[in-house]
């Protein structure tokens, strides 16, 4: 049986979200920026995002940890803390990656979904973000629609968010969003509970190494 890329959600709780601006920002360009500082603990972090109108993408690393952990912020999203949030990313013609993730809400009531990538899969995870050229979020549950992002511009972010790697944790694992986008809502939807949403497959792209 393959392993599937993503690993379940874990245990990283709401407070290792860097609620605050990180202090160096390394690349900017689009709608990608990776930065570095430290998180509302105190642990050094690397982090990319990617934003939209209304909606963010962050893949952060934290110094210490191996895995990534990925956090899921779309305006109008509010759902119980712990809740169960079932998704897939594609990117490309790879096949659909599973995950179960973990909803949080963080002060001031903004939710967001967190999963984490396995430690042995990261190397893999940025490879397809880095040389994609459309990534697909499909919801299991709830009324949120697919989320289709064109990555035009990954590869420069990806490897910026590698050395960052590189230099928070030395000599450990080597490296080798995506703008989380759709058309307005006319009420906000959730990634959890009650009907599904139709799922969007992921079709062939050409890949465009410019700004978004």
């Amino acid at each position: 049986m393959k392993r599937t890329l993503i690993a379940a959600a874990m245990l990283l709780t709401a407070t290792a979200v860097q609620a605050q601006p990180l202090s160096k920002v390394l690349y900017a360009r689009g709608m990608w920026t990776v930065a570095t500082g430290l998180s509302n603990q105190g642990n050094r972090l690397c982090s990319l995002e990617v934003r939209g109108a209304d909606r963010q993408l962050y893949i952060k690393n934290f110094a210490g940890l191996k895995q990534l952990v990925v956090h899921i912020f779309k305006d109008g999203w509010q759902f119980p803390e712990k809740v169960e949030v079932p998704l897939t990313f594609t990117f490309d013609q790879y096949p659909a990656l599973p995950t179960i993730g973990t909803g949080n809400t963080i002060v001031g009531g903004i939710s967001f979904v967190e999963f984490q990538v396995a430690p042995e899969f990261v190397v893999e995870f940025l490879t397809r973000l880095a040389k994609g050229s459309r990534l697909i979020v499909n919801f299991q549950s709830g009324n949120e629609p697919a989320w289709e992002a064109i990555l035009g511009g990954s590869n420069a972010a990806v490897q910026v968010m590698a050395q960052c790697m590189l230099n928070l944790t030395p000599a450990t694992q080597p490296y080798s969003s995506t703008q989380p986008y759709s058309g307005k809502q006319q009420r906000p939807t959730q990634p959890f509970g009650g009907a599904k949403s139709p799922q969007a497959t992921a079709k062939p792209a050409t890949k465009d190494d410019g700004g978004i």
